[in-house]
């Protein structure tokens, strides 16, 4: 026997068979312990937790160590990953897959047996923390996918130097050290290291964004690339 947490916001429809009746709910946070598991020819899987009582993984999760209702943005930081129905769980068929480098909205924060963070984009769509910038854990390594380009300080101010980079100054505070791994290497570079000293009206609409301070002859052709960018402090 094992324990399954509901992890719907919504709480869990609790069924008296499977794909039979719903008679109550269980609340949001709440552990079960489950007898028997069983899939449908759907392919739900379907727990036993009573007496003619069963919930399925559109509601809640197996192996989940707490679940607590908390919102924020994420970026998904690998390609061609699914959405799950639930923590660790089965994928999403009829969505199409999460677009890498792309900012999510998320609703709830679960952390699973083994200690890696999942969240929910909502109705009960779970993405691992580990294919996205893991913004609840607190010992994440993983940076936030951002839009670059390029501008010379020079052109309009001549006593200023290549060590800055604009930014959206509420993503990433003035005075911020950065590192950057570029898509794209820049002259022969892939990392560069930069301190955040000026915004751009572009940052304003466009929080994952940098502008990196580059001479005016040497901005690559390519204008615009995307890089991962790690706050070092």
């Amino acid at each position: 026997m094992a324990n399954v947490t509901v992890t719907s916001s919504d709480s869990a429809k609790l069924w008296d068979a499977v794909n039979g009746n719903v008679v109550r709910t269980l609340d949001f946070g709440t552990e079960w312990e489950y007898f028997s598991e069983s899939s449908d020819e759907y392919g739900v899987n379907w727990y036993n937790v009573g007496t003619d009582e069963y919930v399925t993984d559109l509601d809640v999760s197996e192996s989940v160590q707490s679940v607590s209702q908390e919102s924020g943005t994420l970026t998904v930081t690998a390609a061609g990953i699914m959405a799950q129905y639930s923590v660790n769980g089965r994928p999403w068929q009829n969505k199409d897959a999460l677009t890498q480098g792309e900012q999510y909205q998320y609703f709830t924060v679960a952390i699973d047996s083994w200690g890696g963070y999942n969240y929910d984009l909502g109705g009960n769509q779970w993405v691992q923390g580990t294919n996205t910038n893991d913004p609840a854990n607190p010992n994440s390594a993983q940076g936030t996918y951002v839009e670059i380009s390029f501008y010379d300080p020079r052109l309009t101010n001549p006593d200023m130097d290549y060590s800055g980079v604009a930014a959206n100054l509420n993503v990433f505070p003035r005075g911020t050290r950065l590192k950057i791994v570029l898509d794209d290497p820049l002259d022969g570079q892939t990392v560069i290291e930069r301190v955040v000293n000026d915004t751009g009206t572009y940052g304003i609409d466009h929080p994952y964004w940098l502008d990196i301070a580059w001479p005016n002859n040497d901005i690559p052709s390519y204008g615009r690339t995307h890089a991962t960018v790690y706050v070092e402090s």
